[in-house]
């Protein structure tokens, strides 16, 4: 548990890059065109179920101003072969 809100935290340290001005170009009639950093809005997430991971990507997507949509891979049951029919 430890592990997973040290995890958090090193997420929310991180940078802002939402809004940062990429590029930006000035025409001749004043007009100013810029090319801002966004979210992307919804950050679809498929992954190995492990504990930390849903922590860090539930805090990747709110540090990136994005939703997101996770699904844990689905452990299956093992389940022995059907016997062989008789010749």
């Amino acid at each position: 548990m430890a592990a997973m809100a040290d995890g958090v935290r090193a997420i929310a340290a991180l940078p802002d890059h939402t809004g940062r001005v990429l590029a930006e170009v000035r025409r001749p009639n004043g007009l100013v065109i810029q090319k801002v950093q966004v979210p992307l809005g919804l950050v679809a997430i498929i992954y190995e179920s492990r504990p930390n991971v849903t922590s860090d990507a539930a805090a990747l997507a709110l540090k990136s101003g994005n939703a997101s949509a996770s699904s844990a891979a689905a452990r299956r049951p093992t389940v022995p072969p059907a016997p062989s029919s008789p010749p």
